[in-house]
């Protein structure tokens, strides 16, 4: 992206970057959200994996495989 571009543009094109991706859920924030939001969830890092369910095998299963596909 150029030097010029504005934020309004830059967040468009990593939109439609990610949207590429499936199932993928992203945010754009700021720097003091960010903070806040890793206080409230506990998740420390610019980038994060969230893995939901209630089988705890299967969450096992697909933390191991996002460690691997790093």
């Amino acid at each position: 992206m150029p030097s010029e571009s504005s934020k309004k543009d830059l967040i468009a094109h990593l939109e439609t970057e990610l949207n590429k991706i499936p199932r993928i859920a992203y945010s754009f924030s700021q720097c003091i959200q960010d903070n806040v939001n890793e206080a409230l969830s506990g998740v420390k890092g610019e980038n994060s994996v969230k893995i939901y369910g209630t089988d705890l095998e299967v969450l096992d299963q697909k933390a191991h495989e996002v460690i691997e596909q790093h």
